[in-house]
């Protein structure tokens, strides 16, 4: 699976919404995280924990993602691998004794779907607030038109080159946070 993602440091979450919706986009819902993010040689692995709240109720899930981006500000391209977990407990643990663990992320992110782009709306703890847009490329013209589509959200979303973020929510922890 690709997709192209920017994170940027984001503290307006109304405007944000305001935006999406002047988009025509759509609340999907809130969830909180938790990634394990493991020791590896080349991209980044992690277990996640979701709980997702919506009105009928929460939902639990937890899943392995792999994935390899560069670590670069701005819209950048990201392949990865999403695997659902039946016993999260039990991979966490065999990835802990063999490879270690590197960091733990815990978020609450709000989710808004506009077109083929997952907008992201993260408080992530010891961190801040993050805006972290998803465009999802599974065609040729997806491809095609994410160049224009990504200077069109940025331009949308008032995002200044400046909070944009080069790497992951766990290489910004500092080395001294907890796991």
């Amino acid at each position: 699976m690709r997709n192209l993602e920017l994170k940027a440091a984001y503290a307006d979450f109304d405007h944000a919404r305001a935006v999406v919706r002047g988009m025509g986009g759509r609340f999907e819902h809130v969830e909180r995280q938790e990634d394990v993010y493991f020791h590896v040689r080349s991209g980044r692995l992690k277990v996640r924990r979701r709980v997702i709240a919506r009105p009928d109720g929460e939902t639990r899930t937890a899943e392995l993602v792999g994935y390899v981006r560069a670590d670069q500000s701005g819209f950048r391209g990201s392949e990865y691998t999403v695997v659902p977990v039946q016993d999260a407990d039990v991979l966490e643990a065999a990835l802990r004794a063999t490879l270690g663990v590197f960091k733990v992320v815990r978020k609450r992110r709000e989710v808004h779907l506009y077109r083929n782009a997952r907008v992201h709306l993260d408080e992530v703890e010891g961190l801040g607030k993050y805006l972290e847009i998803e465009i999802v490329l599974s065609s040729p013209e997806e491809e095609t038109a994410a160049g224009g589509f990504s200077a069109e959200l940025t331009r949308r979303f008032e995002i200044d080159p400046g909070e944009m973020i080069s790497g992951s929510y766990s290489d910004l922890l500092d080395s001294s946070s907890p796991n």
